[in-house]
């Protein structure tokens, strides 16, 4: 034989909500879809605005302090592709500072930093003693934190002659 319990229901009472946290709730709510529209406007218009004209796949001008060795534009060729730019300026303490300027068709950095900066620029203080092994793993680094679109643009141009 075979005994079945029924399983024990418990009675809850709902409290509703008063008028104060509704009429709360509903400010909250129209505050965010204000916030959003003007977001969204604020999107539209800068749409409609000209964008910095930047030429597309050029390797970016460099300002350097002594001449860049030929392993570390190798390096970033290897790493990245030729449409790179790099500086090498000198640093104190047994320093350098590599720069890699990054094209702006594969940057990802805003139309605001281009208006303001005019490039997209990843600096690294690299000691001297780590040499060319320095600058790989900065360039691989650099390459590693672009998305993987990006990254498989960045490939497929090496590749290209």
């Amino acid at each position: 034989m075979s005994t079945t319990t029924e399983p024990e229901v418990k009675e809850v009472k709902a409290k509703a909500p008063t008028i104060k946290e509704v009429a709360s709730k509903v400010e909250e709510l129209t505050k965010s879809v204000s916030d959003l529209a003007d977001i969204v406007t604020n999107l539209v218009e800068g749409k409609n605005k000209e964008a910095p004209k930047v030429e597309k796949h050029t390797t970016p001008e460099a300002k350097n302090s002594f001449p860049i060795p030929v392993e570390y534009r190798e390096i970033v060729d290897n790493t990245l592709n030729k449409a790179f730019g790099i500086e090498v300026n000198s640093h104190s303490g047994g320093s350098f500072e590599f720069s890699i300027l990054v094209p702006e068709t594969y940057s990802n950095a805003g139309v605001n930093h281009w208006e303001l900066f005019h490039e997209d620029k990843r600096t690294r203080i690299i000691e001297t003693a780590l040499g060319d092994n320095g600058v790989r793993l900065w360039t691989q680094h650099v390459f590693d934190n672009f998305p993987a679109e990006t990254r498989s643009r960045i490939a497929f141009d090496r590749s290209q002659p």
